[in-house]
């Protein structure tokens, strides 16, 4: 019985403590409601969980507790309570849309880091700051709305909302920067901060959830980042109305577009990569440069200017005219516009140019002081030019510069010492030009230093010990100068270093070695000085090359089985020596002369001994030293030297030694004699090595002498091609085998000098090699002095064993092409000028001259101002001795043209027109269209190309127009080796091309816009090219499809865009739309021309795969909306930045 009422007991006070809980929660939830501003009317009984009386609240499924409070639209007009924090169960709080005022309670963190996953107190009239206490630690917090209200103060740092998926702020009066610790926010998807007053960068957003960003209508300030815009996930980034500034960064083209996109109203002056938006994009009211933003057509911006800041554009204007640039290029106003100012790249913001690079541009003029006016330059290439002068000191100023290549010129003087204080420059090249003095020892200062070349100049002095302070230092390159002294310990130590090359100086002394705790340099060359010994071991990973140096045989140089010299016994003997032959005297004298061997070292001492007693050698014989080499391994090489003058020998029992004298003057170390013997083999480094040095010290007929020698030297050693390019002279060497073929054919690169062989001249061999050289100076002035108007070409073919090919008597012609001349007066004519100064059966040299026009009586043809003109010399021979003709195309010239025309093949076959692959006048390979039933179209494409050639408007991806016979009924045009772009892609992959041709054709029809023309045809079928290596020229032809904009259209053409159906006339809109096609066909490699062939198309396939920024472009050009079109200026542009991205050099617009 007591249990029984013991347990009665406690059922009793556990009834009594519910029925207060469930008072205390009644109180609670009624002064909530009242604190609210709720009406009377509701939450009034004694059931909170009675949906009717407690409206917009939802218990947990015991009915013992409220969950969910969700009151929108309530006409709520009280405050939110901090009795609110009771609610501890709540999981959703929903007060939006109602006219609640006050202050958000901070007792309200106490529901949000529990239970609490959605938090509504948008649309009412909140003022104050955001309590930190929200923001805390939740779990399971997921939706945060707060927008539309009028709070204030800064946003409080995010703790760790690891489920947070909503996030607004919008229209309040938020003021500071966005905490950084919102980027941490990994779940959220959507952050909604638009019109508020925050200040500073966008901080740095990790959130790859990320899919809605809205920040517009702030005072943000800074850049836009990529990692922003490459969020993965994103699809809308409203940003407009801040204060961003500089580049707006493209998104990453292997991810999908953003589809909203709006950054109108800030300071965006540039774009980097293709601006793509799927549905809306804009970018108005800012100061883009649009002469080089990169946008869809599907984007509205701002037209701005594209200018520079007028000192600037001086200090520009004032190096390219300085330098002898064309005044047709860099005269613009805006010197970040690559297509005028061709080379120059600016900084991010498109402001100033922060590298130059002039390389190859046939600039012939001097370095202005100007230059040191570029301040922010990092990087300047001027190389492969013919620049003359010193360099001015004020490069000086260059603080930034990290590249500088001033390379292959003519520069004269010293390098600027104060250079030294460049501490970001990390490579210099100045090398083959004709620098003096010494090398400055304020050098070895340049910490950041990695390259150095100073080679193929006239340097004296030693070389600085304080280079050995250049402790980055890789590559250290001082050969070809006359630097004396020797070779410092220092530098030899260097840690970094890996190429040292020392060759063809006077240094003397010891070689250091290395110490052995560094790793071992990649090559080191010190042939061809005065070294003596070598101090410590020396070996290397690659070459080790010590030849040309006076090292005794005894003792043996410490070097490993890689390194390569050759050792002297000394012994005294009398000989005589034959005097100058200018003098016919002789004289005697006792000499030490050096014996060179090439036996092993247990054979030298016995070599001595005989050596010593050889009898003496008559007086009118020079004697002479063979020069043999030593390698320490199993496999020797050696050398064979050769004298002008009589030689003698003397056999002994065992080794035939002979001596010489040597020059008492230093002389060039090549002999040519060498060169030409049957036995000496060289490779291409070694070519390339002798062209260097002989080329940089004669410009006569030893320069003649000494490229045939080295051709046949490398024919030898078995080298098929060999490309020699520098200033003043050009070699391209090509190796053919003669099967089924009609010509062989060889072309200097980068120019338009060619030969043209008939393989019946060489039938005699299975394989023969064409020699064709160029030479910017005349070597035979010595011979006669005649006037030159072009290079000196030369042509030599040789056979399968490197010998040359005999060729005389043949009735075949071979064409070799001058290129343009352009300096012929019209008082003169070109004539051929043909050197035979080697006496030899092979082709020889050719260069142009002119001679006077005589009149009917003889009298000389007065010259007339301003009368030169364009000329296509074409030389035609067949053989040295045979007869010569001079065929020369006359770009003035008027009416028919006459002469031979012999129809080879037909290469294209249409209802009305054929194409024909013609030889004129038995030497140039040309093509013909021969037009029937249809002279006025031959007329009119034959009239246009005329007018344009006349006015000197040949543009070069335009094919050439050569001349034409209307009473024959052809046109004559320039032969494209590789056919049309159709019938290219049948056998070849093009995509790779993609850039290249697309530049091309988008520079031919931005010539023709200007001319107000229309192609109307503008397909694969008439885009021609000419492949060379993995580069490739694109020409459109065809023109007499073209006609002027807005003529009636022709019902006959398939190729048009739907406007031109529509409208029943043709513009220029709609070459844009076939451009668009022709970069579809390209990109798929030539698998769509079913495509091509329709007459309309609804839309355009373009495939993921292909680049970004081509997908956008054919997109662009094949809008429906022909005004939305981009212009093929724009194009151009376009194509032109990509291309350079992808690797592809930009070229200069031809003026």
């Amino acid at each position: 019985m007591t249990h029984l009422n013991e347990l009665f007991l406690r059922l009793c006070i556990f009834a009594l403590l519910l029925i207060s809980t469930d008072a205390q929660l009644l109180s609670t939830m009624q002064g909530i409601w009242t604190t609210l501003g709720g009406s009377p009317q509701y939450w009034r009984g004694t059931q909170i969980c009675n949906s009717t009386d407690f409206i917009g609240v939802t218990c947990d499924p015991s009915k013992s507790w409220p969950v969910q409070i969700v009151l929108p639209s309530r006409s709520l007009t009280g405050t939110i309570p901090s009795s609110i924090e009771n609610l501890v169960n709540l999981t959703s709080l929903d007060l939006s849309a109602n006219q609640l005022t006050g202050t958000i309670p901070s007792s309200i963190g106490n529901i949000t880091s529990r239970l609490l996953i959605h938090l509504d107190l948008s649309s009412n009239r909140l003022t104050g700051t955001i309590p930190g206490t929200l923001f805390v630690s939740s779990s399971t917090l997921s939706y945060i709305n707060l927008s539309q209200n009028q709070l204030s103060g800064t946003l409080p740092p995010f703790g760790n909302l690891t489920s947070v998926n909503l996030l607004a702020l919008n229209t309040n009066s938020l003021s500071g920067i966005i905490h950084p610790s919102i980027g941490q926010l990994r779940s959220l998807s959507t952050l909604i901060l638009y019109q508020n007053r925050f200040t500073g960068p966008i901080p740095p957003l990790f959130n790859t959830s990320l899919r809605q960003i809205e920040f517009d209508r702030n005072q943000l300030s800074g850049s836009i980042s990529p990692s922003m815009m490459d969020l993965p996930n994103l699809q809308m980034l409203h940003l407009q109305t801040n204060q961003l500034s500089g580049v707006l960064p493209a998104r990453n083209s292997s991810l999908s577009p953003i589809s909203k996109l709006d950054v109108s109203g800030n300071a965006i002056t540039s774009t980097s990569g293709y601006i793509f938006a799927s549905s809306t994009c804009s970018l108005s009211n800012n100061p883009l440069r649009t002469c080089l933003v990169n946008i869809s057509a599907a984007c509205s911006y701002t037209a701005g200017p594209c200018t520079s800041d007028p000192s600037s554009l001086d200090s520009m204007r004032d190096v390219w005219t300085s330098i002898g640039g064309p005044p047709s290029l860099w005269n613009g106003s805006y010197i970040c516009n690559s297509t005028d100012f061709i080379g120059v790249v600016c900084d991010a913001t498109l402001t100033w140019p922060v590298q130059i690079n002039l390389s190859n541009r046939s600039l012939y003029g001097s370095i202005s002081a100007s230059i040191g006016r570029l301040i922010n330059l990092t990087a300047l290439d001027i190389s492969s030019n013919a620049i003359v002068g010193s360099m001015p000191s004020s490069m000086c100023n260059l603080t930034l510069l990290t590249s500088l290549n001033a390379s292959i010129n003519q520069l004269s003087g010293t390098l600027p010492p104060c250079v030294s204080t460049l501490n970001r420059l990390q490579s210099i090249d100045v090398s083959t030009n004709r620098l003096s003095g010494t090398i400055s020892t304020s050098i070895g200062n340049m910490s950041s230093l990695r390259y150095l070349s100073l080679s193929n100049n006239s340097l004296t002095g030693p070389i600085p010990t304080s280079i050995g302070s250049s402790s980055l230092l890789t590559s250290l390159y001082l050969s070809y100068n006359r630097l004396s002294g020797s070779i410092p310990q220092s530098v030899m130590n260097l840690a970094n270093l890996q190429y040292f090359h020392l060759q063809f100086n006077s240094l003397g002394g010891n070689v250091p070695g290395r110490d052995g705790n560094l790793a071992l340099l990649i090559q080191f060359d010190a042939r061809s000085n005065n070294l003596t010994s070598v101090e410590g071991y020396l070996d290397t990973m690659d070459v080790c090359d010590l030849g040309g140096n006076p090292f005794p045989c005894d003792p043996p140089l410490d070097v490993s089985v890689n390194c390569y010299y050759q050792c002297i016994n000394t012994i005294t003997t009398t000989t005589w020596i034959s005097s100058p032959a200018w003098t016919g005297q002789t004289s005697t004298e006792s000499q030490t002369s050096s014996i060179m061997v090439q036996i092993s070292r247990e054979a030298q001492k016995l070599t001595e001994t005989q050596a010593s007693s050889e009898p003496q050698i008559s007086s009118v014989q020079r004697s002479t030293v063979q020069t043999s080499t030593v390698q320490r391994s199993t496999v020797q090489r050696s050398t064979v030297q050769r004298s002008t003058v009589q030689r003698s020998t003397v056999q002994t029992s065992t080794v035939q030694t002979t001596t010489e004298t040597q020059p008492t003057t230093k002389q060039s170390s090549i002999d040519v004699n060498q060169l030409y013997d049957n036995n000496t083999k060289i490779s291409v480094s070694q070519a390339r090595d002798v062209l260097n040095e002989g080329l940089n010290k004669s410009v006569g007929l030893e320069s003649v002498n000494l490229i045939s020698a080295v051709i046949s030297s490398i024919l030898r050693n078995n080298t098929s091609s060999f490309v020699y390019t520098t200033v003043n002279a050009s070699i391209n060497l090509q190796t053919y085998d003669i099967v089924d073929v009609r010509s062989i054919s060889s072309h200097i690169v980068d120019s338009t000098i060619g030969v043209t062989v008939p393989a019946s001249i060489v039938e005699s061999s299975t394989r023969v090699s064409v020699a064709l050289s160029s030479l910017n100076f005349n070597p035979f002035r010595s011979i006669a002095n005649d006037s030159i108007y072009s290079g000196v070409t030369g042509v030599t073919l040789y056979d399968d064993k490197g010998r040359e090919i005999y060729v005389r008597s043949s009735n075949e012609l071979i064409n070799i092409s001058m290129g343009i001349i352009r300096a012929i007066p019209d008082d003169h004519y070109a004539v051929c000028q043909y050197w035979n100064e080697l006496e030899t059966n092979h082709l020889t040299n050719f260069s142009i001259g002119i001679e006077r026009i005589k009149s009917i009586g003889g009298d000389e043809v007065e010259s007339k101002e301003g009368g030169d003109h364009k000329m296509l010399i074409i030389i035609v021979c067949c053989a040295a001795g045979g007869f010569i003709v001079l065929l020369s195309f006359d770009l003035k010239s008027e009416g028919d043209m006459n002469g031979k025309l012999e129809w080879l093949q037909v290469v294209s076959d249409e209802k009305k027109t054929s194409v024909w692959k013609s030889l004129y006048n038995g030497t140039t390979t040309v093509a013909v269209k021969k037009i029937e039933r249809d002279n006025h179209r031959l007329l009119r494409e034959a009239t246009r190309l005329k007018t344009e050639t006349t006015k000197s408007m040949h543009h070069p991806n335009i094919v050439m127009f050569m001349g034409q016979n209307l009473a024959e009924e052809w046109i004559m045009m320039e032969w494209m080796n590789d056919g049309s772009l159709f019938s290219y892609s049948s056998t070849h992959s093009i995509s790779q091309f993609i850039f290249q041709i697309g530049r091309d054709v988008s520079r031919a029809m931005v010539y023709l816009t200007d001319l107000n023309l229309v192609h109307t045809a503008l397909t694969p079928q008439h885009v021609f090219l000419h492949v060379t290596n993995d580069s490739m020229l694109a020409k459109v032809g065809s023109l007499g499809h073209a006609v002027e904009n807005g003529s009636k259209w022709n019902l006959s053409s398939l190729f048009t865009a739907p406007e031109v159906i529509e409208k029943k006339r043709q513009y220029i809109s709609a070459d844009v739309w076939s451009f668009g096609l022709l970069l579809q066909f390209i990109a798929a490699d030539g698998k769509c021309e079913e495509k091509q062939k329709s007459k309309r198309i609804s839309s355009v396939q373009v495939e993921t795969k292909w680049d970004t920024s081509i997908r956008g472009l054919i997109q662009d050009c094949t809008d429906t909306d022909a005004e939305r079109r981009p212009s093929f200026s724009d194009i151009a542009q376009r194509m032109e930045r990509r291309g350079a991205l992808s690797g592809i050099e930009p070229e200069a617009l031809p003026p």
